[in-house]
Formats: structure tokens, C-alpha cells, sequence
């Protein structure tokens, strides 16, 4: 199996920049990588986070998705709203086919972990059980991070999750003491790294500054966390 799942430990923290991050800097690396979400919600056609993904990834076909919603709410009431239920069934044959076709899939969730994707018990959970990819965690860098992020790495480990680490978004551009002790407690208090601090972008350059970072510097924490080889070497997870 090879992907990457990305989650947040709450809504709105940037998943979607950090997911299109993952992907460029992966495909700069050599992976031929491809990012995959399953569900949309709240959004008019299936493009909009697709061509952000595809301009960061700087390929037309970096991008994938299944269910897209326009009712801005969780996906199993989006569902039901627009009478078009998720099937989990289909969204895993579209991940093993893009196994097949790429080096590496990075897929991104909607929401958090426990997000329900039917009215019968099935989230985002039970999708990351059935396909077996490890996750990255998305945090923004704001009051309640700690407390926000132990409780999904927890609950990810309680359910057999692999958690290969933390991207942590929206981070300031100068040293702050307390965004520092914020990286140090989040991986003390929940034994893994920090992957990634992404800086707060400008939004007009949104895009082109993000593909910079990712080009910058060959990141091996990620290479690590996503589990891939890189000309025949093997980057196994690890914590250090």
C-alpha cells in the first residue's frame, strides 16, 4: 500500500494547503504523487480544490476526486440533502487504482477523524482502518492546539491508526516563545515530529509561494512520514 492520509484536528485548519504542500514537494523529490479527496462539500463544481491542487502541483493530473457536494456541511448530511449517498466501497477501488498508477497517493479527508460520512456509523475512520495508509496530522498554530491535537492522535492510535506526524499551519514569521513551546509540546506530548511548519502565505501569491517552500529543500521528515523510496532508498518512518 502506498499513501498518505492528511486530517486535521478540527475544521478549518488548512488541510487543502497542506495536502497540495505534501504533493509538490514529493513530485519534486521524484514521487510521482497524486492528491486524492474522496468528499467535497460546500462548493459548486468538483474543480475548485482540484485546480488548486493541479497549479501547486505544477501537473494537470496531480489531482483526483469522487463525491462533490454543495451544501456546506458534513458529507453524510450533504449526502442525504442532495440524495447521492458515499459509497466507501467506491472510494477505496479509486484509491487502489490510483495506487496502480502512481508512486504515491496523499489523500485528503474531510474534516477530522470521526466525521461521518453515512448516517450509519461509517467516518473518515473506518475509510483510514479499511485502506491502511498512515496519517499526517494538520493543526493551526493557535490557543488549544496541544489539547485539540493530542485528542486525534489519541483516538487515531486507539483505532490501529499509524500517525506518522504533524504539519503545523499558519505559523508566524518570526521567532515567538510561544509558537516554540507549542512545537516542543506537541511532539513531546504525543511522541512524533513535526513534519512542517507552513508559514502564514500571502493570499494574492498564495500558490507561487507555496511551491517555492515546497522546491526550496528536498524534505526528508516528509520522505520519512510518507513512507517512500527515493532512488532505491527505502525512507522508513521515524520520530528523530
Amino acid at each position: 500500500m502506498a499513501g498518505i492520509f492528511i486530517t486535521g484536528n478540527d475544521t478549518d485548519v488548512g488541510k487543502t494547503v497542506a495536502c497540495a504542500y505534501v504533493v509538490r514537494a514529493l513530485r519534486q523529490a521524484g514521487i510521482n504523487a497524486v492528491a486524492y479527496k474522496p468528499v467535497q462539500t460546500g462548493i459548486e463544481t468538483d474543480q475548485a480544490d482540484m485546480e488548486f491542487y493541479k497549479q501547486v502541483a505544477g501537473h494537470a493530473a496531480a489531482a483526483q476526486t469522487t463525491y462533490t457536494y454543495k451544501v456546506p456541511c458534513s458529507p453524510h448530511l450533504a449526502a442525504e440533502l442532495e440524495n447521492s449517498a458515499i459509497g466507501i466501497e467506491q472510494i477505496i477501488i479509486q484509491i487502489r487504482q490510483l495506487e496502480k498508477e502512481y508512486d504515491l497517493v496523499v489523500v485528503e479527508g474531510a474534516g477530522g477523524l470521526v466525521v461521518p460520512l453515512s448516517s450509519d456509523g461509517t467516518t473518515m475512520t473506518t475509510l483510514i482502518q479499511q485502506i491502511g495508509f498512515p496519517v499526517l496530522v494538520v493543526a493551526k498554530s493557535k490557543v488549544g492546539v496541544l489539547n485539540h491535537t493530542a485528542l486525534t492522535i489519541y483516538y487515531a492510535r486507539s483505532k490501529g491508526i499509524k500517525v506518522n506526524g504533524i504539519i503545523l499551519n499558519e505559523c508566524g514569521n518570526k521567532f515567538d516563545p510561544i509558537e516554540e513551546d507549542n512545537k516542543r509540546m506537541l511532539e513531546e506530548m504525543n511522541d512524533t515530529s513535526i513534519i512542517v511548519k507552513l508559514p502564514v502565505f500571502e493570499p494574492t501569491a498564495l500558490i507561487e509561494e507555496l511551491q517555492q517552500m515546497a522546491d526550496s529543500v528536498l524534505n526528508e521528515r516528509l520522505l520519512q512520514a510518507c513512507e517512500v523510496h527515493k532512488n532505491g532508498k527505502r525512507y522508513a518512518y521515524s520520530k528523530k
